[in-house]
């Protein structure tokens, strides 16, 4: 029998257990290199937050090598405006492209924040997807939907300029606007 930090050869290739038993959600998996290690081979929830109502709030979690983040917006008052997202509280270095089924293209380099969809009143859902390995500037794809009667198609994409992992999240109404009542966001990592 195997004891915990022991060998076991199979094929002639040598592997060591893990020292502490992993969490009921982890399977045990090789790591390339002769150890077996613990882990999640799906999301995990890191993160949800609320909102009663406001501007926007900051969201912070372990790092991850891989973020899915769902942003659910229930509308946006006084007027019309865009969903932001800024990463670790860092300004400034954001370039992205967006595309809606009904306003076509926009883009943007070198802005204090990212831009998720055309600006609306209305409701929006987006999920967006980042590799968040430490050492690489994050690329951030993100598709979505945003309307009340007839849905608006939301894609795009955006660079952060910065090789950290991200550990925080905040969406923004911008503009002195605030959310409805409803708004969430929620962050998965992998």
């Amino acid at each position: 029998p195997a004891n915990q930090g022991s060998r076991l050869t199979l094929n002639e290739i040598d592997y060591t257990f893990p020292v502490t038993e992993g969490a009921s959600s982890t399977m045990l998996t090789t790591n390339g290199n002769g150890r077996l290690i613990w882990d999640n081979q799906d999301w995990q929830l890191l993160e949800e937050t609320t909102y009663s109502s406001g501007s926007g709030a900051t969201s912070t979690f372990a790092a991850r090598n891989s973020l899915k983040i769902e942003i659910y917006s229930a509308g946006i008052d006084p007027a019309q405006h865009a969903v932001d997202i800024v990463f670790n509280d860092t300004f400034g270095t954001y370039s992205w492209e967006i595309a809606t089924s009904s306003t076509g293209y926009n883009a943007q380099a070198n802005q204090t924040k990212g831009t998720l969809n055309g600006g609306t009143t209305s409701p929006a859902y987006l999920t967006v997807l980042i590799p968040n390995k430490s050492g690489i500037r994050k690329m951030v794809t993100w598709t979505g939907v945003e309307g009340i009667t007839w849905p608006k198609i939301v894609s795009g994409s955006l660079i952060w300029n910065n090789t950290a992992q991200i550990t925080s999240v905040a969406i923004d109404a911008g503009g002195g606007k605030t959310f409805n009542a409803g708004t969430f966001i929620r962050v998965w990592g992998s």
